[in-house]
């Protein structure tokens, strides 16, 4: 039994890490994505406020 519970706290915490990674990862690739995107349009209001 105690052998069972150590495997279970191994992969629970493995696979908890793994989830963490993961969401880093996808945070940071979808920041690089939306980050151009963000940019034109804060510059865009911006050059529109200007100009107006």
């Amino acid at each position: 039994p105690q052998d069972n519970n150590d495997v279970l706290a191994y992969w629970l915490s493995n696979a908890s890490t793994l989830l963490l990674l993961l969401q880093r990862t996808l945070k940071a690739s979808g920041a690089a994505g939306m980050a151009p995107q963000r940019r034109r349009s804060s510059s865009a209001t911006l050059f529109g406020r200007m100009t107006q």
